[in-house]
C-alpha cells in the first residue's frame, strides 16, 4: 500500500537517492546513474516521498487484482543478483526485488527501462554472443528456455522460433524473479516491468530504427506473454495478467504462481 513502511537494503539501509547511488549494489555505471537512466530513475521512484514508498504507478497496476491489491512491503533490495543455474557467470541482476505479502507472501521482481529496449537482445543473439567469447553456453540456456516455456522451445537440443526471437532479459528476469521467490519463501510472485516514458522519444532508436521504444517494448512484451500462455497476448500497461506457472526445472521453480505486468510513468 502507498504509505506503508519499509526498508530498502543494499550494503546498509538506503534511505536517500544518494544512499542508494553509493550502497546500492552493483554499482550503477555512470550511465545508469544520470538523470533519466533506468537505475537514476529507479531510485527516484522509489523515494519518491522522501523515504521507502510504493510508487503509485507500481500500486495503481497491483490494485487491478485482487490477489495483490493489498501487497504491503517488508523489505527491497536494489540490484540483487541470481545465480540463474549451476553453471557460474549467468546471474540475473535486478533492478529490485520487493518482499512483502498480499494476504500471503508475496515477491516482486522488479526490471526497469527507459528509452533501452528489451526487444533488441533476443535468445538468439545471447547465444551468438556467447558463441563469439567461446562459451559453453547453447546447453544452460536451452534449460533455461524449456524451464520457462516447455520441451516445444527445443528441437534436437537447439531453440526454435518464435522462442529464439524473444527477449532475452524477460526470460532471465521471470527465472530470476521465481528463483528468488522459492528462497525467500514467496507463495506468489510478480514480475513487474517498470517504464519510464521520456518526454520525447524522436531522438531514440531500437535496432537502428527511429522506432518509439515504448511501443517496441510493448511488442517484445506481447510476444514474450504469448508464448507463455500459448495464444496471442495484448497486455496493456498498468495491467496484470495471472496467476500462471511455468513447467519449470530443478533450478526454476513451477510450483510458484506467478503474475505479469507493465506499470508506466512518463518523465517530464
Amino acid at each position: 500500500m502507498v504509505g506503508e513502511e519499509f526498508i530498502i537494503l543494499g550494503e546498509r539501509e538506503i534511505r536517500s537517492i544518494e544512499d542508494w547511488r553509493i550502497h546500492a549494489k552493483p554499482s550503477p555505471g555512470d550511465a545508469e546513474w544520470s538523470n533519466g537512466g533506468a537505475e537514476f530513475e529507479t531510485a527516484h521512484a522509489w523515494l519518491r516521498s522522501g523515504r521507502p514508498s510504493l510508487p503509485e504507478e507500481i500500486h495503481a497496476l497491483l490494485a487491478t487484482r485482487e490477489e495483490t491489491c493489498n501487497f504491503r512491503p517488508f523489505y527491497a533490495i536494489p540490484g540483487l543478483l541470481t545465480r540463474l543455474d549451476e553453471f557460474p557467470g549467468e546471474d540475473c541482476a535486478h533492478q529490485l526485488v520487493i518482499v512483502g505479502e498480499a494476504g500471503r507472501r508475496t515477491l516482486i521482481g522488479l526490471e526497469a527501462t527507459v528509452d533501452d529496449c528489451f526487444a533488441v537482445r533476443t535468445i538468439a543473439s545471447r547465444l551468438a554472443d556467447a558463441a563469439a567469447f567461446d562459451e559453453n553456453f547453447a546447453e544452460p540456456l536451452g534449460r533455461l528456455v524449456e524451464a520457462i516455456f516447455g520441451s516445444a522451445a527445443l528441437r534436437d537440443g537447439n531453440i526454435v522460433e518464435p522462442y529464439a526471437s524473444l527477449s532475452y532479459e524477460l526470460v532471465s528476469a521471470l527465472a530470476g524473479t521465481l528463483i528468488e521467490a522459492r528462497r525467500r519463501w514467496a507463495e506468489q510472485a510478480l514480475l513487474v516491468i517498470h517504464e519510464f516514458r521520456p518526454a520525447s522519444t524522436e531522438s531514440f532508436g531500437v535496432a537502428g530504427m527511429n522506432t518509439d521504444p515504448t511501443a517496441a517494448q510493448g511488442e517484445a512484451f506481447n510476444s514474450f506473454v504469448h508464448a507463455l500462455v500459448g495464444a496471442p497476448s495484448h497486455v496493456r500497461p498498468n495491467e496484470l495478467l495471472g496467476p500462471m506457472n511455468v513447467p519449470g526445472s530443478l533450478s526454476v521453480p513451477g510450483q510458484v504462481l506467478f503474475f505479469i505486468g507493465r506499470a508506466s510513468v512518463d518523465l517530464f
